[in-house]
């Protein structure tokens, strides 16, 4: 987008709010628009604005918590926010990952994973749940989930420009998990924990040898 086809957009979301005030999206999209051009402190106005109007409006309690921990580095008000919109709406697969993103950001994966697992169950295409579950697993040390999870992600989720770089850091993740498989593999076949993998064994040296 360009900065004048930005400027037309905020001002159309401007007109809009003028002539609706009462619209609660109307003013959380207003919020999105200044959220984008960096007016942060305008858009948590707005969103303020649409909760006050709608106080169940899981988008204005996402872009809230979206500021917060990206721009403000507020986790604890982000987090406030997220958690009261999985509340409002636990069927919200933004409002699930964004939780489960958060909570992994603060060292708590084993909840994360709980968050993320809901958000992919509820949207199978979220390309941003998947790569977060993925990293978890890994960081917990649990590579076949990592790896099945990554895997899944490259069947179901379709690689765009406003996601190619979620893609990217699921691939650093993925090779991290095949390398981490292909070393332990043959040392670790007989205990418990790799038996589970040992059908997969195949398939991580197709791919680890194609990267």
């Amino acid at each position: 987008m360009t900065e004048e086809q930005y400027r037309e957009m905020l001002a159309a979301m401007a007109k809009r709010v003028e002539e609706h005030p009462d619209i609660a999206e109307a003013w959380r999209d207003l919020a999105q628009a200044k959220m984008m051009g960096g007016d942060f402190d305008g858009a948590i106005d707005d969103c303020i604005e649409s909760l006050r109007l709608d106080p169940k409006n899981v988008n204005a309690l996402i872009i809230l918590g979206n500021i917060f921990t990206n721009y403000k580095k507020d986790d604890e008000a982000a987090l406030r926010y997220y958690e009261k919109a999985v509340e409002v709406d636990p069927m919200s697969p933004d409002a699930q990952c964004n939780l489960g993103t958060l909570l992994a950001k603060r060292g708590d994966c084993l909840k994360a994973v709980g968050h993320l697992r809901r958000a992919v169950d509820i949207k199978a295409d979220h390309a941003s749940a998947y790569v977060m579950l993925a990293q978890c697993y890994a960081q917990m040390e649990d590579w076949h989930s990592a790896y099945i999870t990554a895997k899944d992600a490259f069947e179901k989720c379709k690689v765009t420009v406003e996601n190619e770089q979620i893609f990217e850091r699921l691939s650093a993740t993925l090779r991290r998990v095949i390398r981490f498989m292909w070393r332990v593999k043959h040392e670790y076949i007989e205990n418990e924990i790799w038996k589970k993998v040992v059908p997969e064994l195949e398939e991580v040296d197709r791919v680890f040898n194609s990267i």
